[in-house]
């Protein structure tokens, strides 16, 4: 199996999208790992509206584990028109007569009608990689912007999707946001960044919002990344900048380590 699939359901039936592909069906084909490429591409080839729920089989193709072939769990949230020629609908009955390009994306297919139609999801999944939870935690978004006055102003980007955290970044009218959410082996991560943001305010992101439960963060742009900066410039200077900064941020922070250390 070359380069990565993604499972792509229809938004109100158990039904997955399939391509053809000479005398075969695949799954839709992509190059890339890229949350938000991916979206791109169904909506470009497809008239599709998806979220990017996550890896959900495959393999790698070497003993390194640097080529990987994935393929993703997609939630599809609307649908515009018919689907284009080459394309088409299948359900579970339709599994066992449909040629698929290979073995694996069937074995995948049939674990993923049977979660669909029980509603049995492996408790190990992340909450992001569960249909459904991207409009919870947009209803918690919104709702945090209207608390501060906020209104967003487009559609959200999606950055990162993998099974330890998930990372949205939305345009409003008090500049871009970013949602993080992160499984409870990283629970620390919100209310220690808070904590932070008390602490040091100048060198630590704003933090605009925190649900510990959930363990979810909203915070203000924190401005240019360096590696942006270094890429225009070609001057590894902002690096060694944030070197020096971080020291004096750790060596600040030792008073507090009792605080820091209960946060977590």
């Amino acid at each position: 199996m070359a380069g990565h699939y993604s499972i792509a359901p229809h938004a109100t039936e158990p039904r997955v999208l399939v391509a053809a592909e000479g005398d075969c069906w695949t799954l839709p084909r992509h190059e890339t790992e890229d949350a938000e490429a991916i979206r791109d591409l169904m909506r470009q080839r497809f008239g599709l509206a998806v979220t990017v729920l996550g890896a959900y089989a495959g393999h790698y193709t070497d003993a390194e584990h640097d080529d990987p072939a994935f393929i993703f769990a997609l939630e599809t949230h609307s649908a515009d028109g018919a689907l284009p020629d080459g394309s088409r609908w299948i359900g579970r009955a339709d599994l066992a007569v449909t040629p698929l390009a290979d073995d694996e994306q069937r074995v995948a297919l049939t674990r993923w009608f049977a979660e669909a139609e029980s509603g049995a999801i492996p408790s190990e999944r992340a909450p992001w990689e569960r249909p459904g939870w991207f409009a919870e935690a947009m209803a918690w978004i919104e709702q945090e912007l209207d608390r501060m006055g906020w209104q967003r102003t487009g559609p959200y980007i999606q950055l990162h999707a993998r099974g330890w955290s998930s990372v949205l970044r939305l345009p409003t009218t008090g500049g871009n946001v970013y949602f993080k959410a992160v499984t409870q082996l990283f629970a620390f991560e919100p209310p220690l960044t808070a904590l932070l943001a008390e602490l040091r305010p100048a060198e630590s992101p704003r933090v605009l919002a925190v649900d510990g439960y959930r363990r979810w963060l909203l915070m203000a742009d924190a401005g240019e990344p360096i590696r942006d900066q270094i890429r225009e410039t070609r001057n590894p200077q902002p690096y060694q900048d944030m070197l020096v900064a971080f020291a004096r941020v750790q060596l600040a922070l030792l008073p507090y380590t009792p605080r820091l250390e209960s946060s977590a």
